[in-house]
């Protein structure tokens, strides 16, 4: 409803019409702000995976007081870098297009 005060009489003369379209407002800001709440999520998913992959390829030696990635000779585990590499893969892609999908609604909402 409004701010301002309305009488019960008011309301009572209110017509079906303006009741409905007070609440397709309300639905309308509610669902256009739980889209753009998924929107950002969604973002926000992509770019930790994003920095998650970036870190991986962090993997110089030359600073290995700076780089938490370094390579420690016979400690690197190939198999699960290379397994956590192509998992983030996959997942960067997956989000990558649920994000260009959810993007596609973007007028429905707004």
């Amino acid at each position: 409803m409004s701010k301002e005060k309305i009488t019960f009489k008011e309301i009572l003369k209110r017509s079906n019409s303006k009741i409905q379209d007070e609440r397709a407002k309300r639905i309308s800001k509610r669902a256009q702000g739980e889209y753009n709440s998924l929107l950002n999520a969604l973002e926000n998913k992509v770019m930790d995976i994003e920095d998650s992959l970036e870190a991986m390829s962090d993997i110089s030696t030359s600073n290995v007081t700076t780089s938490a990635n370094a390579i420690k000779g016979a400690s690197f585990d190939a198999k699960l870098f290379v397994e956590q590499r192509a998992n983030l893969k996959r997942d960067l892609a997956l989000a990558t297009e649920e994000l260009e999908l959810l993007k596609e609604d973007e007028e429905f909402y707004n």
